[in-house]
């Protein structure tokens, strides 16, 4: 891992990035042709994976390095070989941000998939790459549970919640990435008025939302899923 000098990692960010890519080495330490990377070559490039005005971009180059990127870091970890199993549950990761209506199990019951309730924090690196490679799905509100996706096997799904940050605004921050990874993902507007930032009369979905939903999931991305491409959909309401 090379790292600009200024940048200031805290040790606990130091250990997972050495486990990941080894030590970690800063730019005023290296000689000769840094620019040249393992995965790609991004010399005078600039990636588009930028969410601009609720649109995806795609860039061929950035395609490249996520999909060597993902067969290294899983092979690191012994977990390349695991492929898709649709009878695998889905995970269900706690955020911080995420309301108290969807880490009710009744919200969930009756969903066509199996969920595990997974906190992350609770287990060392290794347990969680673990979980995420046999699992069929990942779903959370918008933020870090989604990083875990490098380790989804291919034509697995990501459900995206997301829930306002002080305003009802779409980050597609990782279905920019998802699509590069082969994964099929929803990005789900869910404002009620309840949340700081929500829409005016907008009250949590229900459980029979949730199924719409998940069932859009699945059906609307099975022709991309069997080519094994990438799927990315932006879900200002449910359908």
């Amino acid at each position: 891992a090379i790292l600009m000098d200024f940048f200031q990692m805290p040790q606990a960010f130091e250990d997972i990035w050495t486990a990941f890519f080894g030590p970690v080495k800063f730019t005023s330490s290296l000689t000769g042709c840094w620019r040249t990377a393992t995965f790609a070559t991004y010399y005078n490039v600039r990636p588009s994976i930028w969410p601009v005005k609720q649109k995806i971009l795609f860039d061929h180059v950035t395609g490249y390095w996520m999909r060597s990127f993902r067969l290294f870091i899983q092979r690191k970890f012994d977990v390349s070989h695991r492929a898709y199993n649709s009878s695998s549950p889905w995970l269900l990761m706690l955020h911080k941000r995420m309301p108290a209506f969807v880490t009710n199990s009744r919200f969930w019951e009756m969903s066509p998939m199996q969920f595990l309730l997974r906190d992350q924090s609770k287990y060392p690196i290794t347990e969680q790459i673990d979980v995420v490679s046999t699992s069929a799905g990942l779903l959370s509100v918008e933020g870090a549970a989604f990083a875990h996706q490098v380790f989804l096997p291919p034509t697995a799904y990501l459900l995206i919640m997301q829930i306002p940050r002080g305003q009802c605004i779409p980050q597609l921050w990782h279905s920019s990435m998802s699509q590069y990874l082969q994964l099929a993902a929803v990005e789900w507007r869910v404002c009620p008025e309840s949340i700081n930032g929500g829409r005016k009369g907008e009250t949590p979905p229900s459980r029979e939302t949730i199924i719409t939903v998940l069932n859009f999931l699945v059906g609307a991305s099975a022709q991309a899923r069997k080519a094994k491409n990438g799927w990315v959909c932006i879900l200002n309401e449910a359908p």
